[in-house]
């Protein structure tokens, strides 16, 4: 169960961004203007939810100085979990000055730099340059440009599982080693690319989880720590928690989601421009 965890939270924060990288090809990236529109919805709502997030550290935690000392941080993307926006943002422009080809290249050189700069004081810098070259991954994917072999996803697959293990036996902390952070989840992604490629298999429920991605990762933030806490008091403890954290976590943002849109709130919120 440890490894099951341990992979969640190796992958989860690029799952999002290819998850990102595949909607944008498939629906903005032949049109210039909703690129500039997306960019223009993701700093409106990161402005919006940043500061909702702020507020309400303050009123319920002591340091107040580090809350108010966030306000600032919210120029350079560095509120709690609100980083994703900002990075997806610059993302989206990026793929607005550049063509797929310097796209690709672009990918190759930042995942590269994000091995001197994983330990970096650069935080929106470090994010960007991790996270970019899972963004264009999942505009590949959406290309369908390249045909991975099942044995593909063997060896991915094995080689991250092999990895955790190795370092959960060992008690080794492989977030603090930039190409094993960085290796793990790109062998996971292709893994289980080419398993998907392979069986030629479309699972409704992650497809559900992808098109709601984006108020997945807006509001489960407000979910997360409440939910931590209310199965500590109930005795629940991980590695049950945290499964039942991701499956709430997942859920009812889908579900706040879709009484929105029968609300017609939802635009207002998320698509304001």
């Amino acid at each position: 169960m440890q490894l099951l965890i341990s992979l969640i939270y190796s992958f989860h924060m690029p799952c999002f961004f290819i998850c990102s990288g595949y909607l944008f090809c498939r629906y903005v990236f032949s049109d210039s203007r909703k690129i500039l529109v997306s960019v223009g919805n993701f700093s409106i709502v990161y402005i919006l939810f940043a500061t909702l997030f702020i507020v309400m550290s303050m009123m319920f935690t002591t340091n107040n100085h580090h809350d108010i000392h966030s306000f600032y941080c919210m120029l350079y993307g560095k509120v709690g979990p609100y980083w994703y926006l900002y990075v997806l943002a610059i993302c989206y422009l990026l793929s607005y000055c550049c063509s797929n080809k310097l796209m690709v290249v672009l990918a190759i050189v930042l995942s590269l730099s994000t091995m001197f700069l994983f330990h970096s004081q650069f935080y929106i810098l470090r994010k960007l340059f991790f996270h970019f070259p899972f963004f264009v991954l999942g505009g590949i994917i959406a290309h369908k440009e390249i045909k991975l072999r099942p044995i593909f996803a063997i060896v991915c697959g094995g080689l991250s599982v092999v990895m955790l293990f190795c370092f959960i036996y060992f008690h080794i902390s492989w977030r603090m080693m930039p190409v094993v952070a960085f290796f793990l989840p790109m062998c996971l992604a292709l893994g289980l690319w080419s398993i998907f490629e392979w069986l030629n298999i479309d699972i409704y429920l992650l497809r559900v989880c992808g098109l709601f991605s984006y108020e997945i990762y807006v509001f489960h933030s407000f979910l997360a720590t409440p939910m931590r806490i209310f199965f500590l008091k109930l005795g629940v403890y991980p590695p049950l928690s945290v499964l039942l954290n991701l499956i709430i976590g997942c859920l009812v943002p889908i579900l706040i989601s879709i009484i929105l849109k029968k609300l017609s709130l939802h635009k207002y919120i998320f698509k304001p421009l």
